[in-house]
Parts: C-alpha cells; structure tokens; sequence
C-alpha cells in the first residue's frame, strides 16, 4: 500500500468572529486529506497538551491517519486567529508552541523511511534536515508557500523532488522560465499555484490547469487540498494532465466548508 507522511507543522485555526477552530497547518492538512483520496498516511510531529492538540490528535485519529510518531509534549499546542470575510481571511494573533520546537529523533526518520513520500514545508522548519531526509528512498515534497527567497531556495532546493511554489502575491513575467530554472537546480517536478488564476507545472514539459468553479466559502487549505491530491496521484503514476485536473477538483471541494478538512468545535468560553 502506498503511505505518505505529513511531517512538521501543525496549528488550530481559530475563526474569532464565528466562535469555532478547526485543526490544521500544512503537514497536518495533506495527511488527512491523502488519506481521504485513499492511501496510507501517517503525521509526524509535536502537539501540546491541550485542548488544541487534543483537537488535532483526535481529529487525525477520527480520519484513520498513523499518530504512532505523533508526539505530545508538555507545552501549548500552535494556534493562528482567524478573521472570516467575504469567504477570504485575514490573520490576527499567532500563538508558538509545541509545533514550532520540533526535533526530528532517529527513530521518526526511521519510521519516516517506511513512506512512499513524505511532504513538509516552510512552516515546518525542517531545513536542518532535509540533508538526511534526501538520502531515504522516500520522494520529497516541500511546499515554499509564498515566503520563499532566491536565497531560502538555493539552500534547500537540491533536497527537494517535488517543489511547490505560491506565486500569487509574485511578480513573474515569463513563468515558463522561471519554472525551468527551477527545474534546473533539481526538482524533478515543479508546481506554481496562483489563486484564483489556476496552476502550472513543469517536469521537462509545461502544463497549466484551470480552476475548478466552485461556491467559495472558505478559502483555506484549498493549496493543501491541490498538494495531497496531485501527490496521491503522483504515487499512483496518474498521467500529468489528469493529476492536475483532479487536483483541481479536490481545491475547489475544500473551499466548500471551513477549515482545511472540517472538524470544527466551539472555541471555549475562556479563550475567546
């Protein structure tokens, strides 16, 4: 069976004005949802011993994903506030906790190695070990998200199979090239999402895929859905074409409910 690993970040997503948090964070977000298109996942990282990692941990466990590797420790768990608006989202206060102490032990690169493919990013700060993680006969699939630098992607690309770059807030004019150029430095397969305005990808060839229409609600973890679907349909050896199109697909149902996967719970009394 083919198994993919979320490794690092890990956050509750905290909607102030509607009352409700929802579990979440990248890595945490593509192993529910991988598990949803139908393989093996498994999530690999720390949570605090609160009411928001019990949120995260149950949740993960509900959706059939490997918490085997999915360390509490005894510190508060990561939470972003969130403000709803016409479907899109603004940020208010971040919390720091456990999620952003994470140390990768021997014994999780070793479970690690157990996995088809395993996905991080940015968010996870993973960088001091992506050097290990490379030499496994995993794939690697980092999501840059939208921070990325010329510099932050020199120092870690060479680690990287599969990159994916948020490019919407980036001024590109010639995106072919800047894709080839990443291609280049050694991505195998390299995808540029841009909102609203579709994706592209490039492995020696360049595609580019359209939104899928859909009633928006709420914008978040639509990246995510994208990721985990191209990504299954990647290990399944889906031809390119029809992988983006499905990946497509599955944004567009994300953005059909709040939250990256649902899950949603009151945000206690005392919190607010």
């Amino acid at each position: 069976m083919l198994k993919i690993a979320g490794l690092g970040n890990n956050t509750v997503d905290k909607y102030v004005n509607q009352g409700m948090m929802y579990p979440g964070g990248n890595a945490v977000n593509v192993a529910v949802l991988a598990r949803r298109y139908g393989l093996e996942t498994s999530y690999v990282g720390w949570l605090g011993n609160d009411i928001y990692g019990k949120l995260i941990l149950n949740s993960l466990e509900e959706e059939g994903v490997d918490t085997t590797y999915t360390h509490v420790k005894e510190d508060v768990t990561n939470y972003t506030e969130i403000y709803l608006s016409d479907g899109d989202r603004k940020f208010g206060k971040v919390r720091q906790g456990a999620s952003s102490m994470f140390k990768l032990s021997s014994s999780d690169v070793e479970f690690l190695s157990k996995h088809n493919l395993i996905h991080t990013s940015y968010y996870s700060r993973m960088e001091p070990y992506l050097d290990k993680l490379s030499k496994l006969d995993s794939v690697i699939s980092f999501d840059f998200t939208d921070e990325f630098t010329t510099n932050y992607i020199n120092e870690n690309i060479q680690y990287v199979d599969i990159g994916t770059f948020s490019i919407s807030d980036k001024k590109i004019n010639d995106m072919k090239s800047f894709m080839e150029k990443l291609y280049s430095k050694g991505l195998k397969i390299v995808i540029c999402t841009e909102g609203s305005s579709g994706s592209y990808l490039y492995d020696g060839r360049f595609y580019f895929q359209p939104i899928v229409e859909a009633e928006i609600i709420d914008t978040l973890g639509a990246g995510d859905g994208f990721i985990a679907r191209f990504l299954v349909e990647y290990l399944r050896k889906t031809n390119i074409k029809e992988a983006l199109k499905r990946a497509a697909i599955s944004a567009a149902e994300v953005c059909q409910y709040h939250g990256a996967f649902n899950h949603g719970t009151p945000i206690p009394s005392n919190d607010m």
